[in-house]
Order: C-alpha cells, then sequence, then structure tokens
C-alpha cells in the first residue's frame, strides 16, 4: 500500500504526517510501522510520525509515536507541527482552533509559517533534586508539560559541550529512578534574563533533537521559579531556530503556557511499502 505523507519541521524538530481520518492505517502494527519508517537511513526519517484522526467531538486529534514506536502524550513542537498541517490541508478553516492528545486539548494559532499554542498549567514541579549518576552528583529540576515529564538542569556554555557527552548524560538521567516514566533531559543555559539556550536529549527518540518545544516550555517555567529568567523568555534552539515561551500574570504554576516558534512544510510524497514491509 502507498501511503502520502507530508514531512514538517518545527524549529528543527521534525515530523513525519499520515492522514488516518479514514483508517488508513487500520489493522497495522503502527509501532513497527513509525521504526521503520522513521529510520533515517532506510526509509524516510524523523524524530517521530503523527497521525491525524478526528475525535468523538469532531476534533482534529493528534497521535504522536516517537522514533522508537512508543506513543506520547503531547509534543510542543509536534502539536504546532500538526496545527499548521491540518490549516494547511484545510482539515480546518480558521486559524485559530482547539486539537485533541492524549494530554488535553490544545489550542493553536496558525500562521503562514509560525504557530502559537496555549498549553496547559505546568504540573508536578519539583525543584532541586539531588541525584547521582555514576558517582556524580546534579542538581536537576522536574516538570510535567501537557502530560510529558521534563528534566532540566543548567550547564555552562552549551555551544561546546560535545554532541556525545549531551547523549552520554541525557541517556543516564533519562533512565534515573526519580524519574518514574522517564524523561526527557533539557540541558540549559542562562544567557541573559530574557534568554536561554537548550540542547535537549528526547526519550522515545533516544538522542539529542534539533529543538524540544515542551523541553524550551519547561525549562523557561524553572528558570522563571528559580529567579532567573523573565517572560517573554527566548529559546535558542540547536537548529540555530527560535522558540518563545510566556505566560500572563505572575503565578505560572496556575497559567496557561504559551509556546510560540517557526513550522516549515518541506514535502509531500508517498511512503513505499519497501520502506516499511519486512
Amino acid at each position: 500500500m502507498i501511503i502520502p505523507f507530508t514531512k514538517v519541521h518545527g524549529a528543527g524538530n521534525d515530523f513525519i504526517v499520515v492522514d488516518n481520518r479514514a483508517g488508513l492505517l487500520s489493522g497495522m502494527d503502527i509501532a513497527d510501522f513509525v521504526r521503520r519508517v522513521c529510520n533515517r537511513r532506510l526509509a524516510v526519517g524523523a524524530d517521530a510520525l503523527m497521525l491525524v484522526e478526528m475525535s468523538d467531538r469532531g476534533l482534529p486529534r493528534m497521535r504522536l509515536f516517537n522514533s522508537d514506536g512508543s506513543e506520547s502524550p503531547m509534543s510542543g513542537n509536534g502539536g504546532r507541527a500538526f496545527a499548521s498541517y491540518v490549516h494547511k490541508k484545510g482539515i480546518v478553516k480558521d486559524s485559530r482552533f482547539v486539537f485533541d492528545t492524549l494530554g488535553g486539548e490544545v489550542e493553536a494559532w496558525a500562521e503562514r509559517h509560525v504557530v502559537r499554542l496555549r498549553l496547559s498549567p505546568p504540573r508536578h514541579v519539583r525543584l532541586h533534586v539531588q541525584i547521582a549518576v555514576d558517582g556524580t552528583d546534579y542538581t536537576v529540576h522536574s516538570i510535567d508539560i501537557q502530560g510529558v515529564p521534563h528534566c532540566v538542569l543548567y550547564w555552562g556554555d552549551l555551544d561546546s559541550v560535545s554532541d556525545e557527552e549531551i547523549v552520554k548524560i541525557g541517556r543516564k538521567l533519562r533512565h534515573h529512578p526519580v524519574f518514574e516514566y522517564g524523561a526527557n533531559v533539557n540541558f540549559t543555559e542562562v544567557l541573559d534574563e530574557k534568554t536561554l539556550r537548550i540542547r535537549t536529549y528526547e526519550r522515545g527518540v533516544e538522542a539529542e533533537t534539533l529543538a524540544c518545544g515542551s523541553g524550551s516550555t519547561g525549562a523557561s517555567v524553572v528558570s522563571f521559579l528559580l529567579g532567573k529568567v523573565t517572560p517573554p523568555v527566548k529559546v535558542k534552539t540547536s537548529s540555530g531556530e527560535w522558540l518563545e515561551v510566556t505566560w500572563p500574570g505572575p503565578d505560572v504554576r496556575s497559567s496557561d503556557l504559551f509556546l510560540t516558534g517557526g513550522v516549515r512544510h518541506t514535502v509531500d510524497g508517498n511512503i513505499l511499502p519497501d520502506a516499511y514491509m519486512a
């Protein structure tokens, strides 16, 4: 079976989008399909794959699968890419709309190349958690953004840190028992009171990605709670693109969160059977 797809990225976080409203992938082993199709050398390649479906309430529903085949409740950049897709493809008519995810409903504003999301208030915030990995002590902070768990730790001059070190430390922290369901690990550098630099090791991708929207959101909230930044917060990603995180009012723990950044549609094409069949 030939499967139409679109490749979309948000700040370098890339996604394969498949319109599954008519049940195109019914009966298929989705996890195996995702693992094969997201392989960057043997198929299309992406950090994750998203299915467009419809909820019982008639809302567009995003189902997001990481490249390892695991399903995730939400993704900040994935949500922005999804919102851009359903708007550009005419699945929704208005530029402001709501869509459904496993992590709850999300409101979106979709423009030509920029998408803004309204996310739920942060949950399960824990500051100054002391953990040890391979004999090294780390001070980390944990936070859930729209159902996605994040670990935040601070690092100096992230651009001088090797990719291998980010992966090595990120993998250890991601699997640490303090994070019951694992966590995305956000290495965070404070550039000034309005600006962060972030590098993220993402669970489910099991590698560093060029950007993480929910991670940028979580790191911005934690940095505010620690008195390091004030909103709106600009976040420099590894792709060189920028995200913006903000919220209304001084009580961020009970505020909706807003994530804004660029989205690009790069490929429309077809996935052929050789990409996903053994």
